[in-house]
């Protein structure tokens, strides 16, 4: 049985205290020992609206982030992406994977001041597999078969097969709990709240802003330090960052490449720790339905063509890591040593000339413009591929819905664009090479690599995981439907007076519990 005992040794507040102290040092440079609470931080973001209900919210972006701030999952991941305890104290598995028995942490309460116990961990995971609630997460928990309550402070999952990813599935925000009494009153939780969190949601303002308080009884002593945050949208990036380096802003959140480097300079900005890395991989994307890209030679020959340091460095001022394996970055469990080392032009010519167009053929890469390092990408891999007879004409799509809609719905020739997962390789892969993934917008089949998806999902120990999405990377590298680039960096910025933030690679939020002012 695998169980939490290792984290059992730790007091649940004690360990989010600890880390509440730690994460400053650790992470920023010069901060005091002491965190000073009080005061409201100003964040800005290119925030579009949506909804707040968690389990009918997206998958990622700043709905997600709000949510992740006012309700809690049974558990959750550190800085390190390891799962640790929030709601739950400990946990146990058994040995055949099917059951999950979760030991909740006493005395937690609602924002409207009722204990949270077992009873309402049942009832939101019925919410969530309800399919009249519409969760947009809800496969990812159709395993669970049934939900038992044994007392008040126990619950058991029991799943119907074995599924590796379930307890990381367990700290995302469609995992949060929630009050019934608030979905009863309001219908759903669009624009109300009814969770535990350490933050309280005021709501909308008048400026279209989003206010959320200090829970003052949140169940981790001391936490969170912040009085309020307030969220502003401030679409334009330019304005985003010169508001942070004016104070206008406290902390601003899309950080892209091209403003890195110059936020570096100015002194009363940091860039936190973590530099940037987003778990977004960019590629370039092939149809591969059609002519010339469903031939796996011109595939290849195009991979070994492109120089990717190059692409990184000049695209993206340096600010990303180049891709010189598949797509998972280095840094990431699953990864691979690296296969690629610049631009293999002879080895690139010898595929093209076994391809069935050895004399070279025309195709248009189509680009979002807004996305300029990708139109600088766009040149480069135009001047590489003239090496090989191969014209490319770069189009330019302005607006966002023309341009995806025309990849999505396969009437392109190839494009640039990024992808990207949440923690898990599952994640990262399962919908985007699958035969009919959802992210598939390569139309790319294989049956090796959807066996390999399945038994990812079902094999729970890690290291035959490891092989098993070793085994996956490999093929997707030989095959080539996407030949992977970089790593995409997307980083966040603050005012050096704000202390205990750190960039977590999931891009969300959750290290404001522990963030305070120094002024």
């Amino acid at each position: 049985m695998a169980t939490s005992s290792d984290r059992n040794r730790f007091n649940l507040p004690l360990v989010k205290v600890l880390l509440a102290l730690l994460v400053p040092l650790a992470f920023v440079a010069g901060a005091q020992a002491t965190p000073k609470p009080g005061g409201q931080l100003k964040v800005g973001w290119n925030y579009s609206g949506g909804t707040l209900d968690p389990h009918k919210g997206i998958v990622h972006g700043p709905d997600y982030w709000i949510i992740k701030l006012v309700y809690d999952t049974l558990v959750d991941l550190d800085a390190d992406l390891n799962v640790v305890p929030e709601l739950a104290n400990s946990w146990e598995i058994s040995d055949d994977g099917l059951t999950y028995t979760f030991h909740l942490v006493e005395g937690v309460r609602f924002h409207n001041g009722r204990e949270l116990t077992s009873a309402d961990v049942r009832y939101s995971f019925e919410r969530l597999l309800d399919p009249e609630t519409g969760a947009s997460r809800r496969a990812n928990y159709t395993d669970i078969e049934s939900i038992a309550t044994p007392d008040d402070h126990t619950v058991v999952l029991n799943l119907a097969r074995p599924n590796a990813v379930m307890l990381t599935q367990l700290t995302q925000a469609a995992a949060s709990i929630v009050a019934h009494e608030g979905v009863e009153e309001h219908g759903d939780l669009s624009a109300n709240e009814a969770g535990s969190g350490p933050f309280i949601l005021r709501g909308v303002q008048a400026d279209n802003s989003i206010l959320i308080e200090k829970n003052p009884d949140y169940f981790v002593a001391g936490l969170p330090y912040l009085d309020s945050i307030v969220f502003t949208t401030v679409p334009d990036n330019q304005a985003r960052n010169t508001a942070v380096r004016t104070g206008d802003l406290d902390l601003i959140t899309h950080v892209t490449d091209n403003y890195i480097s110059l936020l570096r300079q100015d002194p009363s900005v940091v860039i936190p720790e973590g530099d940037g890395a987003s778990g977004q991989w960019f590629s370039f994307i092939m149809n591969v339905r059609q002519a010339p890209f469903n031939d796996v030679k011109v595939r290849q020959a195009i991979a070994q063509a492109l120089d990717r340091e190059l692409l990184t460095r000049v695209s993206l001022d340096g600010e990303g890591f180049p891709l010189l394996g598949a797509s998972l970055a280095e840094w990431h469990w699953a990864a691979l040593s690296p296969v690629f080392s610049g631009s293999d032009m002879q080895a690139a010519k010898r595929l093209m000339a076994e391809s069935s167009y050895p004399n070279g053929f025309a195709f248009t890469l189509r680009v979002w413009s807004p996305q300029q390092f990708a139109v600088r990408a766009a040149q480069i891999i135009q001047a590489a591929l003239s090496e090989l007879k191969i014209d490319v004409t770069i189009d330019q799509q302005g607006d966002w819905a023309t341009y995806w809609g025309a990849v999505t719905g396969g009437t392109y020739d190839a494009t640039l664009q990024g992808f990207g997962g949440n923690i898990d390789p599952h994640d990262y892969l399962f919908e985007a090479f699958r035969e009919g993934g959802g992210r598939n917008v390569m139309g790319y089949v294989n049956p090796r690599i959807d066996q390999l998806l399945a038994d990812g999902l079902r094999v729970t120990d890690r290291a035959e995981r490891k092989a098993i999405y070793d085994e996956l990377q490999t093929i997707l590298v030989e095959d080539s439907p996407q030949v992977f680039i970089w790593n995409q960096k997307q980083s966040e910025a603050h005012q050096a007076y704000v202390k205990g933030f750190y960039h977590h690679m999931t891009l969300d939020l959750s290290a404001l519990t522990t963030t305070w002012l120094d002024k």
